[in-house]
């Protein structure tokens, strides 16, 4: 409760209307107001998205967002030096290599994309010019929309998930890209074949488990699809594979077979348990294996990294 009022308290540099936009969000929180958080500021006003407006708090609280100015239609932010600019109430729009990006979504993936992703360099190591890239759990598309930006020949992006395949197609579509980016509302898995997913708003980082149509929850069936198959529909060689399924990495590339994975000249995978097996299988394969932490997070890399894989033919 002290921190929340120690934000709150913050939010005096940000908003002339501060304190009732504090109180507005807590009643909100608490299901006992409705949406949007009027900020004043700049002169004008502004209704946020209780997400948004946590998201500018926070960060700005935490020292992230370091500057903030408002015009009629937006709120600007400075994140270092990247410019980004909230539109009321829906998206984050933000310049990177010399382009507006934007993006809707749960704030925990928006911020994630963020700091992890575009601003983080989480996949820097990754030559994606001129090739195609298999980005496996897509999530909102952010992955997919920053390797088209870096010039790939074509992303092809799976997410499981209904609610977030509908964001990354929002995300692709309003950033102009639906020439570059294939998005399959399917599932990576050891087998072809159907299963089943919940339809309901995803809002957090979880491992896909199929369900059933009998299932309480109203569900959606989707496409299971192999990694064999994947490169076999798309014709793909000297690809590279982008693997961040919250734990399916295990069953999948102990799974696949050793002339699959060599369709991909690389291949970058955030593993959540440990980089074993999959390490061994690669250096068996003959890729050159390197690991990394990852920046937004504490945990120890050897539990929780990357893996970037780089195959050289003999």
């Amino acid at each position: 409760m002290l921190k929340q009022f120690r934000v709150a308290l913050s939010t005096r540099h940000l908003f002339r209307n501060w304190l009732s936009a504090a109180i507005k969000y807590l009643l909100i929180k608490r299901g006992l107001a409705n949406d949007p958080v009027m900020v004043r500021c700049g002169g004008s006003v502004h209704g946020l998205s209780p997400d948004i407006y946590s998201f500018i708090v926070n960060n700005y609280y935490d020292g992230n967002i370091n500057d903030v100015h408002c015009f009629s239609s937006r709120i600007n932010l400075r994140y270092k030096d990247i410019p980004l600019a909230v539109i009321p109430p829906n998206f984050i729009e933000f310049s990177y290599s010399n382009k507006s990006i934007r993006l809707t979504g749960p704030i925990s993936f928006i911020d994630d994309a963020l700091f992890e992703n575009f601003l983080g360099g989480a996949y820097d190591d990754v030559d994606v010019n001129g090739r195609v890239v298999v980005d496996v759990g897509a999530g909102i598309g952010d992955t997919a929309i920053l390797f088209a930006l870096r010039g790939a020949e074509r992303v092809i992006a799976i997410e499981p998930y209904p609610s977030l395949y509908e964001k990354a197609l929002m995300n692709v579509r309003i950033n102009g890209l639906e020439d570059k980016v294939i998005l399959l509302n399917a599932a990576v898995s050891s087998t072809d074949g159907f299963t089943y997913a919940p339809a309901h708003d995803i809002h957090d980082f979880r491992l896909f488990k199929p369900g059933r149509e009998s299932s309480k929850s109203v569900m959606v069936r989707i496409r299971t699809i192999t990694l064999k198959t994947l490169v076999r529909e798309y014709e793909i060689s000297n690809g590279v594979l982008k693997m961040d399924c919250e734990g399916c990495e295990y069953e999948v590339i102990n799974s696949v077979e050793p002339e699959t994975l060599r369709a991909f000249g690389q291949i970058i995978i955030e593993y959540h348990k440990g980089p074993e097996p999959i390490t061994t299988i690669l250096k068996n394969l003959g890729y050159n294996i390197a690991m990394k932490p990852i920046r937004s997070t504490n945990t120890a890399i050897d539990t929780k990294g990357y893996i970037v894989a780089n195959f050289f033919e003999k």
